[in-house]
């Protein structure tokens, strides 16, 4: 019943070789490439997040439904401008929310380290200088030093411990 799309998800937001800010393709696509990087260490928090934010809406759904049912059977106009209104901000929201979580675990993630967080939100040392709490360096494992090594060919030598 809408009668518009969030702006994130219009035709012409960007394409696939055109960079748009506001673009939920570039969006997602952002935190999946992240994802690729360190897997096992990013996507729990993904599924998580993902998770809270389907069920948010979930939870949302049924009364927003019974309002746009009682608006629409007495003004069908203003149901329609309603559910237009919630599904485009909600959309635009979405992903909003979702370049949001992007930043947060590129920071998080950067370098090969990791920082310490709490509720999307990484913590400081507590000198008030905006240095991480003990970041770990959890390394990239082993499969990933096989295929550094193996992929310089004689760039890289590896001289066995004595």
């Amino acid at each position: 019943g809408t009668t518009e799309i969030p702006q994130s998800y219009a035709m012409g937001n960007g394409t696939m070789i055109t960079w748009s800010e506001s673009s939920a393709f570039w969006a997602f696509s952002q935190v999946n490439n992240l994802a690729y990087s360190r897997y096992n260490l990013i996507h729990p928090e993904i599924e998580k997040y993902q998770a809270e934010l389907e069920t948010s809406f979930i939870r949302e759904n049924d009364s927003i439904e019974a309002y746009f049912r009682t608006l629409y059977a007495e003004n069908p106009a203003a149901g329609v401008n309603y559910i237009t209104d919630y599904s485009v901000n909600a959309g635009n929201s979405l992903v909003s929310k979702w370049k949001n979580f992007y930043h947060y675990l590129f920071m998080k993630y950067t370098d090969g380290n990791v920082k310490q967080s709490n509720a999307l939100k990484l913590l400081d040392n507590g000198n008030g200088k905006g240095i991480p709490k003990k970041p770990t360096h959890p390394g990239y494992g082993s499969n990933w030093e096989r295929n550094t090594i193996e992929g310089t060919g004689d760039r890289l030598k590896v001289i066995p411990k004595k």
